[in-house]
């Protein structure tokens, strides 16, 4: 909505015209100060006035294109009115310039969300969440976009990267739900089965973590130590030959580490293998 269009009929009119006299009359004898301009501006914008407010803005960055407020004001006053491709121009461009703090991402993703873009919307929120974890606002739209997105995924990548923000948080619960839609609709996906075992073991549910192990390395998964991890797994089931098993390949594979030796004394141990769990006790001390 513009001022001029309330003329006559909305008393907010007047009071704004009166707001913004002053400054129009200090635009008027420094046309080429972008300080006047980004003033009314911001009295439009608080009056609810939108496209007076771009006019202005768009002023501003004409005369300053680096004009970092400016353009993230635009772009809010574009989502206002509805027209989010200007918006996320705007944003995409602050991010460009290197202007990449929270707020920016989650105007974007609104944008974005709105626009139907959904892939990109959860790249955003996360982009700000991981930002600012703090904020109870970021965290609001994940757990409502968490929800929305599990019947709706069309970004994978930005499914996992969701996934992974709340495992990075310890809500290992939501990361599950999230990675557990990332398997469902892409099951060859060795990672995806990887970061939910994590998950599962800060669970302490063994049986589902060991499950998921075994499939990742059947898929190929040798990254860091994928097999110690469903020993141990499997050391917590008291399945310790199978412990040992995994323990030992990890070994074998030349990645030697002082507590795969001491999870794999333990379950040498409790198996009776009094002799086999004293070396690696040995030679995990000499390791670590």
């Amino acid at each position: 909505m513009k001022l001029e269009d309330l003329i006559g009929e909305n008393a907010g009119w007047h009071y704004t015209q009166a707001m913004v006299k002053d400054i129009t009359e200090k635009i008027r004898q420094f046309p080429d100060d972008p300080d006047g301009y980004m003033e009314r501006a911001g009295k439009y914008t608080e009056a609810g006035f939108h496209e007076d407010a771009v006019n202005d803005f768009t002023q501003v960055i004409s005369l300053d294109s680096n004009n970092m407020q400016a353009l993230y004001s635009r772009g809010l006053s574009y989502a206002e009115l509805g027209e989010h491709r200007k918006a996320i121009d705007d944003y995409s461009r602050l991010i460009d310039l290197h202007y990449s703090v929270p707020p920016v991402y989650h105007s974007r993703g609104v944008s974005h969300e709105a626009e139907g873009d959904r892939g990109q919307a959860i790249h955003d929120y996360v982009q700000a969440f991981r930002l600012d974890p703090k904020s109870p606002r970021f965290r609001q739209t994940l757990d409502r976009f968490s929800d929305a997105v599990i019947d709706h995924s069309e970004d994978l990548n930005a499914l996992f990267a969701l996934g992974e923000v709340w495992q990075a948080q310890h809500e290992f619960s939501n990361a599950v739900k999230i990675f557990s839609e990332v398997v469902r609709l892409k099951p060859e996906w060795d990672e995806a089965y990887v970061s939910r075992a994590y998950c599962y073991r800060w669970l302490q549910e063994w049986q589902l973590g060991s499950e998921d192990y075994v499939e990742a390395i059947r898929l190929g998964y040798r990254k860091g130590r994928v097999f110690e991890s469903a020993g141990y797994c499997y050391q917590q089931l008291g399945e310790y030959q199978k412990a040992i098993d995994y323990y030992t390949t990890e070994i074998n594979d030349g990645r030697p580490y002082y507590k795969t030796y001491t999870h794999r004394g333990y379950s040498y141990g409790a198996i009776g293998l009094t002799e086999e769990a004293e070396k690696d006790h040995k030679k995990a001390a000499e390791l670590e």
